[in-house]
């Protein structure tokens, strides 16, 4: 099944972040669990495209139970970093 989403950052209260950071990264994310929160994002089963800071792309790329692929970053004119996959495994 190739579900395909897009999250809303959130902080530990759930409530949607408003992001002022100039330098953000677009990223999928594909999560092996059912439900599973990192970073200020709730992910679930499947791909997920979210737009994360270097800070939080750095959690989630730790996160063993994550697949972090980097689509785009906000100074990606040429596209060097795009695709770039960080690939690793989890179980339930």
């Amino acid at each position: 099944m190739n579900e395909h989403h897009t999250v809303a950052a959130t902080d530990d209260s759930g409530l949607q972040v408003s992001g002022d950071n100039s330098v953000t990264v677009l990223a999928e994310v594909r999560c092996s669990r059912s439900a599973f929160r990192r970073a200020g994002f709730l992910f679930t089963r499947g791909r997920q495209q979210v737009e994360v800071t270097p800070e939080q792309l750095a959690r989630l790329e730790a996160e063993p139970c994550l697949t972090v692929r980097i689509l785009q970053t906000s100074a990606d004119d040429a596209g060097s970093v795009a695709g770039v996959v960080h690939a690793v495994a989890c179980t339930d």
